[in-house]
């Protein structure tokens, strides 16, 4: 449903322009990650007025779109389940918030301590619908990892209540990199097995 209405929405904006036509089919996919990005932000945002946290999960939805995008990892098969998904980690870290531990900074020291071995050895994780080069790998895993550093300091150092969504974003982007890892890992399981 999300692909016919960027692609009408993507059709009435270069109608009149005929050097855009061959590029049609690339406006219509990047017509489709901004609707499915904007409804999920959308969900996001209304859940969290209603649990009066909104200037916190502006700065979950900052922190974990940065790592998000450096990261890689899962990706939904549909554009349903991405929103259902994305929202639910939004939803999720409003209410994990209150969790003493996200504040702890002995927990947010052993957390980024992993996170940044994790980035080492494991980021960015593929995906089939973006492949790296390996100098593009080597960036992105820089990246991560200097954002990483960036928030650590950050909630280490300054540990108000805020903070633990940075925490709670980190958890969640290595979260959906793990699964990707481990959905990845079992379809090369599942196909090595079959041929046998």
């Amino acid at each position: 449903m999300l692909h016919e209405i960027a692609s009408k929405i993507t059709e009435q904006l270069v109608k009149n322009n005929t050097d855009d036509q061959n590029m049609i089919d690339i406006y219509i996919y990047g017509t489709e990650c901004i609707l499915n990005s904007s409804i999920t932000i959308f969900f996001i945002i209304i859940a969290s007025f209603f649990m009066h946290q909104f200037p916190q999960i502006l700065i979950w939805l900052g922190a974990f779109v940065l790592l998000r995008n450096h990261f890689g990892g899962y990706h939904a098969p549909n554009h349903f389940l991405c929103i259902t998904i994305s929202s639910l980690l939004g939803i999720t870290a409003m209410l994990f918030h209150h969790f003493p531990i996200y504040s702890d900074p002995l927990f947010v020291l052993i957390l980024y301590i992993i996170s940044v071995l994790y980035t080492v050895f494991l980021v960015p994780v593929n995906n089939p619908k973006k492949h790296l080069s390996d100098h593009r790998k080597h960036i992105e895993k820089l990246k991560s990892i200097i954002i990483l550093l960036i928030e650590f300091t950050i909630c280490f150092f300054l540990a108000t209540s805020w903070t633990s969504y940075i925490t709670i974003s980190t958890l969640d982007t290595i979260l959906l990199s793990f699964i990707s890892i481990l959905s990845d890992h079992t379809h090369s399981f599942s196909q090595s097995t079959r041929h046998e």
